[in-house]
């Protein structure tokens, strides 16, 4: 399924989830670093909130940074 929606990342993952009865939400983990693994990040969000399962891809390449 592709579709475009507005809002915070979280928040329209979860919902769109929601509204679709989806088995599983995949986000990726790219610049999740720092004071974001502090303060949280969209897929820690999405993991809290999701109403299934949630998938988090490792989405960096380490020796870049």
């Amino acid at each position: 399924m592709v579709k475009a929606v507005q809002g915070k990342p979280a928040a329209a993952l979860v919902e769109l989830a929601e509204e679709t009865g989806a088995d599983v939400i995949v986000v990726g983990n790219k610049r999740v670093q720092g004071m974001s693994r502090v303060l949280g990040s969209i897929a820690a969000d999405v993991t809290r909130r999701a109403p299934c399962d949630v998938y988090i891809a490792h989405t960096h390449d380490r020796r870049r940074a």
